[in-house]
């Protein structure tokens, strides 16, 4: 408007109410939620690890805690080995899970709660982006839900099928030449958790990490 040196009074009139109206709706919504941006109904978790200063606070309570459980951490390292560096997560024959009850005891065919703290009762997607591969890339890559070992048959889900745990397997040389691992299922319960895994000499580094509800 301020361009336009045709603009009537009437037409700046105009202009200025519509952007005082814009200003009081904005206003009023930064009231009734300050400081919180909207919650996209489909995440279920985004990791970036931005803010990590160390991998020991990666493990810490207060980097990220268990939704609704405050006072215990988001991940648990399981096994194996694992650095920070350059913002990615580096697993060197290592292991965690994510949304697991940290006293949660080693997962078996007989068990009959999941032990976990996200709803996977629904169709989801779990999408890892990793950037290198190394070591003895012949190992593989693993994603399990509601299993904290190693066995695929160590889990509730055993009932579905000896391996129903293992959501996704595959050699570190055979990954996806796009570097995004990207797997769907409707395998979980309403307190499920998640591991990533990388067998003993792979090495894989993670960028970022998103589980997120399937329409």
């Amino acid at each position: 408007m301020l361009d336009d040196e045709n603009a009537t009074q009437a037409e700046v009139d105009s202009a200025t109410q519509a952007l005082l109206q814009a200003i009081a709706e904005f206003e009023a919504a930064i009231a009734e939620d300050p400081g919180e941006p909207p919650v996209d109904p489909n995440l279920i978790l985004y990791e970036d690890f931005s803010g990590l200063d160390s991998i020991s606070e990666f493990w810490s309570k207060d980097y990220k805690a268990l939704p609704g459980i405050t006072d215990q951490p988001m991940y648990k390292q399981l096994g194996g080995n694992f650095t920070l560096d350059n913002g990615e997560l580096v697993l060197n024959g290592g292991r965690f899970s994510i949304g697991m009850l940290y006293d949660r005891p080693n997962t078996k065919s007989s068990d009959t709660e999941a032990g976990g703290t996200f709803d996977l009762t629904k169709k989801y997607r779990i999408t890892v982006e990793f950037t290198e591969v190394g070591g003895d890339t012949g190992k593989k890559f693993q994603i399990y839900v509601d299993n904290n070992t190693t066995s695929a048959g160590d889990s509730i889900h055993s009932v579905s099928g000896s391996t129903a745990s293992r959501l996704y397997t595959e050699s570190l040389s055979a990954l996806p030449d796009s570097k995004v691992i990207s797997v769907e299922s409707t395998i979980g319960t309403n307190s499920s958790f998640i591991q990533l895994r990388v067998e003993s000499n792979g090495i894989i580094r993670i960028k970022s990490i998103l589980f997120e509800y399937v329409d």
